[in-house]
Protein backbone atom coordinates (compact mmCIF):
# COMPACT_ATOMS: atom_id res chain seq x y z
CA UNK A 1 0.00 0.00 0.00
CA UNK A 2 1.15 3.57 -0.82
CA UNK A 3 -0.34 6.51 0.58
CA UNK A 4 0.79 10.33 1.32
CA UNK A 5 2.20 8.87 5.05
CA UNK A 6 2.79 5.68 4.57
CA UNK A 7 4.56 3.57 2.24
CA UNK A 8 4.79 -0.32 2.24
CA UNK A 9 4.75 -3.18 0.25
CA UNK A 10 3.13 -6.49 0.89
CA UNK A 11 3.58 -9.78 -1.07
CA UNK A 12 2.44 -13.09 -0.29
CA UNK A 13 3.18 -16.77 -1.69
CA UNK A 14 0.38 -17.93 -4.30
CA UNK A 15 0.55 -21.07 -3.04
CA UNK A 16 -0.21 -20.07 0.46
CA UNK A 17 -3.13 -18.06 -1.14
CA UNK A 18 -4.53 -20.95 -2.90
CA UNK A 19 -4.07 -22.79 0.24
CA UNK A 20 -6.18 -20.76 2.53
CA UNK A 21 -8.64 -20.69 -0.43
CA UNK A 22 -9.10 -24.32 0.07
CA UNK A 23 -9.51 -24.06 3.80
CA UNK A 24 -12.48 -21.76 3.54
CA UNK A 25 -13.81 -24.04 0.90
CA UNK A 26 -13.58 -26.92 2.94
CA UNK A 27 -14.99 -24.84 6.13
CA UNK A 28 -17.76 -23.78 4.29
CA UNK A 29 -18.83 -27.28 3.11
CA UNK A 30 -17.98 -26.70 -0.54
CA UNK A 31 -15.54 -29.42 -0.47
CA UNK A 32 -17.43 -31.94 -2.59
CA UNK A 33 -18.88 -29.10 -5.07
CA UNK A 34 -14.87 -28.09 -5.84
CA UNK A 35 -14.12 -32.35 -6.07
CA UNK A 36 -16.87 -33.30 -8.35
CA UNK A 37 -18.08 -30.42 -10.59
CA UNK A 38 -15.15 -28.96 -12.69
CA UNK A 39 -17.10 -25.50 -13.55
CA UNK A 40 -17.46 -24.94 -9.82
CA UNK A 41 -13.65 -25.22 -9.74
CA UNK A 42 -12.87 -23.26 -12.30
CA UNK A 43 -14.90 -20.58 -10.51
CA UNK A 44 -12.96 -21.12 -7.00
CA UNK A 45 -9.62 -20.81 -9.23
CA UNK A 46 -10.69 -17.60 -10.47
CA UNK A 47 -10.58 -15.90 -7.20
CA UNK A 48 -6.93 -16.83 -6.58
CA UNK A 49 -6.00 -15.58 -10.24
CA UNK A 50 -7.07 -11.74 -8.84
CA UNK A 51 -3.29 -11.74 -7.86
CA UNK A 52 -2.53 -11.49 -11.34
CA UNK A 53 -4.69 -8.36 -12.04
CA UNK A 54 -2.65 -5.09 -12.26
CA UNK A 55 -2.73 -3.31 -9.05
CA UNK A 56 -4.95 -0.51 -9.79
CA UNK A 57 -7.66 -3.03 -11.62
CA UNK A 58 -7.90 -5.61 -8.90
CA UNK A 59 -11.17 -3.62 -7.28
CA UNK A 60 -13.12 -3.37 -10.13
CA UNK A 61 -11.92 -7.34 -10.96
CA UNK A 62 -12.93 -8.27 -7.87
CA UNK A 63 -17.04 -6.51 -8.62
CA UNK A 64 -16.61 -7.95 -11.17
CA UNK A 65 -16.36 -11.43 -10.52
CA UNK A 66 -18.60 -11.00 -7.27
CA UNK A 67 -21.07 -10.09 -9.80
CA UNK A 68 -20.42 -12.97 -11.83
CA UNK A 69 -20.31 -15.81 -9.57
CA UNK A 70 -23.29 -17.56 -8.38
CA UNK A 71 -24.14 -16.53 -5.26
CA UNK A 72 -22.83 -20.35 -3.19
CA UNK A 73 -19.79 -18.56 -3.51
CA UNK A 74 -20.58 -15.25 -2.40
CA UNK A 75 -19.27 -16.10 1.43
CA UNK A 76 -15.82 -17.31 -0.06
CA UNK A 77 -15.27 -13.80 -2.03
CA UNK A 78 -16.73 -11.76 1.63
CA UNK A 79 -13.74 -13.72 3.35
CA UNK A 80 -11.20 -13.02 0.62
CA UNK A 81 -11.98 -9.84 0.71
CA UNK A 82 -11.82 -9.71 4.73
CA UNK A 83 -8.60 -11.22 4.49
Amino acid sequence: FITTTNQSTISGCFFHLQQSIQRKVQELGLKTNYEQDPVFAHHVNKIAALAFIPLNDVGQGFDDLFNSLPPILHPLLNYFEDT
